[in-house]
């Protein structure tokens, strides 16, 4: 089902961030097997990137400007567009991650080896549901944008629950899995999401906005019904 995000809003500091895009099936495999599940699963995920792409292009500047811009846990598909777009601005479009090869800067999103204030756009999506401290990781995301700068922040999020559950008692990953919906999971979003990032100082928009599509713009893009 498609859900949140997304549009940029002007205040006295816009840092904003936009909460989820989609919430998609939480059974995961540790180890999946291509059979029906797996490919749902793909899709899903192809859903997401094409409604992020999407938003990215129709509502920000991020395409036709060079916004100094952190790229956290880079979605390939995405990345290989927008690297081109930024090639004649060297530095102006980071990339980073724990430990993959394709990214430009390695750390831990729980502490950003960078300046306050030193970017104008953070995209950072299914990270916080992984890291142990999901509020210090939050915050850090704050602190690096400038004042009026924005960013989206997506999580799976089950509205089911009116506040996140989680539990650091659990760390067997058979048992993150039942309980969580993958092996390195550390909790389920509820409708509280929205909130954890406004108490890390983020004004939020959580906008359903595969719902400003047609019918027929939903058939074109293959975006959830």
């Amino acid at each position: 089902k498609a859900r949140g995000k997304m549009r940029k809003v002007k205040c006295s500091k816009a840092n904003i961030a936009l909460s989820p895009i989609i919430m998609y099936n939480k059974t995961v495999c540790k180890q999946p097997k291509a059979g029906e599940g797996f490919m749902q699963k793909i899709k899903d995920f192809c859903k997401r990137h094409r409604l992020l792409w999407l938003y990215l292009t129709r509502e920000t500047d991020l395409l036709t400007a060079f916004p100094r811009t952190l790229h956290i846990a880079p979605e390939v598909c995405i990345m290989r567009h927008l690297k081109p777009h930024f090639k004649s601005h060297p530095g102006q479009y980071v990339t980073a991650d724990l430990e993959s090869p394709l990214a430009d800067l390695h750390f831990d999103v729980q502490q950003i080896p960078l300046a306050d204030g030193s970017v104008d756009v953070v995209i950072c999506n299914h990270i916080m549901e992984h890291v142990a401290d999901d509020r210090r990781a939050m915050r850090e995301l704050h602190r690096v944008l400038k004042p009026g700068g924005w960013g989206i922040v997506l999580s799976p999020v089950d509205r089911d629950y009116e506040q996140t559950y989680e539990d650091d008692s659990i760390t067997d990953p058979d048992e993150r899995t039942r309980i969580f919906g993958q092996y390195d999971h550390r909790r389920i979003y509820g409708a509280d999401y929205a909130d954890r990032l406004r108490q890390a100082g983020f004004q939020v928009a959580d906008i359903d906005y595969a719902a400003t599509f047609t019918e027929a713009e939903r058939r074109l893009y293959a975006l959830p019904a």
